[in-house]
């Protein structure tokens, strides 16, 4: 799929949705093999489509293609976040730079003013907007009943019987925030036990976030002009 050179891709990695000219680009792919292939990319959590608003977003096309090391197309890549017309689209690539700001504190992205409204946005990992045909999976090593933490979160098992952690997992909330005073962010090469713990909170929310059940999501028909629906085809073709 030519997604990365499509004329419409956005700085945010988002384009528009429309297989059937996608597949006018090839000479030797229709618009079930443009479906077909897409599927593909969204079990591998590559790609995310939304039917309704005709976009899809290349998830991880703004941490590998250097926008965050300029703030001027840092900048131009939040403007193009604000035009994302699809709220899953926008909760997945919030969560993309949410993560990424946690693990690379030092991008000057981070800098600019209109990135804080995507630091603050709500964010959501790609699994939990999964289509309903494929079903959202639990990563390996999660328990399959997460027990609730005063009906507000998720308790998860850290890495040590002893470690102790003062975080509640916010269901659907921002990752949690750092409870070092000596240290602005875990990720740094000195031995700290509270940056530890910072650490293991954070990732336990990020698994959490990942095992969320979702409500299923309503199938919308895009009628044609002789009367069937095209996404019903494409749904009883897998």
């Amino acid at each position: 799929m030519a997604l990365l050179s499509h004329p419409t891709l956005s700085y945010a990695g988002v384009a528009d949705w429309r297989p059937g000219r996608i597949a006018a680009f090839s000479q030797f792919a229709d618009t079930t093999d443009v479906i077909e292939a897409s599927h593909e990319l969204v079990r591998g959590r590559f790609i995310l489509t939304d039917d309704v608003t005709e976009e899809v977003l290349v998830r991880s096309f703004v941490k590998h293609d250097g926008l965050l090391k300029q703030p001027k197309l840092t900048v131009s890549m939040c403007n193009a976040y604000a035009a994302i017309a699809s709220t899953q689209l926008r909760e997945v690539l919030a969560f993309e730079m949410q993560k990424l700001h946690a693990r690379e504190p030092g991008l000057k992205a981070w800098s600019v003013a209109q990135m804080q409204t995507i630091l603050g946005a709500d964010a959501a990992p790609i699994e939990r907007h999964l289509p309903e045909w494929l079903g959202a999976e639990l990563p390996k090593g999660l328990p399959l009943d997460l027990p609730k933490i005063d009906g507000l979160g998720l308790g998860l098992p850290t890495s040590t019987s002893t470690s102790t952690s003062t975080h509640q997992l916010e269901i659907g909330g921002s990752p949690p925030a750092p409870t070092c005073k000596k240290h602005p962010h875990w990720e740094h090469g000195d031995s700290c036990g509270p940056c530890g713990r910072d650490r293991r909170a954070f990732e336990e929310w990020e698994a959490a976030e990942a095992a969320r059940p979702r409500p299923p999501k309503p199938h919308e028909h895009r009628w044609l002009d002789d009367g069937t629906c095209n996404t019903c085809e494409a749904r009883e073709e897998d």
